[in-house]
């Protein structure tokens, strides 16, 4: 692409000018790409129709093969240099700052379609912000916001399963080992509870977190810890804040009408910190109830206490952002993320696209979500989740993945078995996309294109008892608890 640039200097942070070097764009959306394993992984040709030609059309050469990731990561870069000089009306008597040049590079890969790889530099550039601003340490930081020990100990015990991808699990469905799986996988989870739980018996902190991203199994694992702790003598007072929600009216909408419940600010920060500090000073909180589906708290009827010597658990998704309880010392809480952590590959062999873990958690939500609220649903159409997927993905990134490096334990809260369920379950329910391709949606387009072609390939589960799936299994959380 070729590109007329007209300006030679930035402003950093500092407002320091410094001669521009367009290799470190490159350099950073390569690095992005890299952590997702390569644009190949990240390049659907099929949900990229209604896109602009010239966003696209250079990724790929005359025969169509996708080209070499350093050329695609040159044009991303030159497509960003481009908005900086025409979208954004840089001349050559101004000098972008380093958030403007960021906002480019994200802009071109988001509107190039490259979501996965905007995700990955999101994820480094808010990661580097909490650096900045003392939120976090150095040692805290995780580039990639996953912590790759945990990832291949994963990795390992699908290669041992043969669960590891699409076309082994539909081998497992084809020749009745699903149960056998499904046992292992929940053993797994129990043993890293359990090594918690010990945890948690040593230190006994004033405040015990459980938090994670959506979807994740937040609730089933609170639930469980309450449960395994008892076993040991410490009983738990258990608070989900997901009633702490603002109304309706005081939730922003973006230029869709969307509400964003995706972000922490979402939720009454002030109100939360009042009725945790009440509590462990000895206090009853009853706390207001949240209807999802009029968007407006009722007054609540549950009281909570620390009565006996309760040990205080919070069940949130920002369980880990400071603010959320900022009225209790670091040294005397513990948190624990639940992240849905299992990638599984389309083929055996490991080529072909890969599943994201936040693809099997958007279809969690999308079945849950669906099932109306007095059956533990909130009453949404499909065609919700998937159109407001993107605000579950700008939260995390800035407001929950940072974090990740500053929390006491991390568990994985997925199971390689996760598909062939949750495509029984979505059945023929899977939104059209032919609305979010008429307006634009550029996230929906390309993450639906890409989770109906996974289902697509995907065998259900048809037996989805309790003999196969445990009834305090995490999938129970969104699939249901009838037998």
């Amino acid at each position: 692409m070729r590109i007329n640039n007209e300006f030679t200097f930035i402003r950093k942070r500092s407002s320091v000018w410094v001669r521009f070097e367009q290799e470190h764009i490159t350099a950073a959306v390569l690095r992005a790409a890299a952590a997702i394993g390569g644009f190949r992984n990240d390049f659907l040709l099929g949900a990229r129709h209604r896109f602009p030609a010239s966003f696209t059309a250079a990724y790929v050469d005359p025969s169509g093969a996708l080209l070499p990731d350093d050329k695609i990561a040159q044009i991303v870069s030159d497509l960003a240099i481009h908005m900086l000089n025409f979208k954004m009306g840089i001349s050559e008597t101004q000098h972008p700052t380093i958030e403007e040049i960021q906002d480019a590079v994200e802009y071109a890969l988001y509107a190039s379609g490259l979501v996965d790889t905007y995700e990955a530099y999101r994820t480094y550039r808010w990661g580097r912000t909490k650096l900045r601003q003392g939120e976090i340490k150095l040692e805290e930081f995780i580039a990639t916001g996953q912590p790759m020990n945990i990832v291949e100990k994963i990795e390992n015990f699908n290669r041992d399963q043969s669960c590891g991808s699409i076309e082994e699990l539909n081998e497992i469905v084809n020749t009745g080992r699903f149960a056998q799986v499904v046992e292992a996988g929940v053993a797994a989870f129990e043993q890293d509870l359990d090594a918690l739980v010990k945890r948690v018996a040593e230190r006994m902190p004033l405040l015990l977190i459980v938090a994670g991203c959506s979807s994740s199994g937040k609730s089933t694992t609170a639930w469980l810890l309450e449960q395994r702790l008892a076993r040991e003598g410490i009983e738990c007072s258990r608070m989900e804040l997901d009633h702490y929600f603002l109304d309706y009216m005081n939730h922003p909408r973006d230029r869709h009408g969307d509400f964003d419940y995706e972000t922490p600010q979402a939720l009454d920060l002030h109100q939360i910190n009042n009725d945790v500090q009440r509590l462990l000073s000895g206090e009853k909180v009853t706390p207001d109830i949240y209807d999802f589906e009029a968007g407006a708290k009722r007054p609540g009827s549950v009281t909570y206490s620390l009565e006996g010597g309760k040990l205080l658990l919070l069940d949130s998704l920002y369980g880990a952002f400071p603010p959320m309880t900022a009225c209790v010392p670091r040294d005397e809480k513990m948190i624990l993320h639940i992240e849905a952590l299992h990638t599984i590959n389309e083929k055996a062999d490991g080529s072909g696209q890969q599943v994201r873990p936040t693809d099997v958690r958007m279809l969690r939500r999308m079945i849950r979500d669906s099932r109306p609220q007095d059956v533990g649903g909130r009453g949404h159409p499909v065609e919700r989740t998937l159109g407001h997927w993107h605000y579950v993905r700008r939260g995390e990134l800035r407001d929950l993945i940072p974090y990740i490096g500053t929390v006491d334990r991390v568990i994985n809260g997925s199971f390689a078995f996760d598909l062939p369920v949750l495509r029984k379950f979505i059945g023929d329910r899977f939104p059209s996309l032919e609305g979010f391709a008429r307006r634009g949606r550029i996230d929906a387009l390309v993450r639906g294109t890409r989770v109906r072609g996974f289902l697509e390939q995907t065998r259900p589960q048809e037996d989805t008892s309790y003999a196969v799936i445990p009834k305090d299994c995490i999938l129970r959380e969104f699939i249901g608890f009838s037998d």
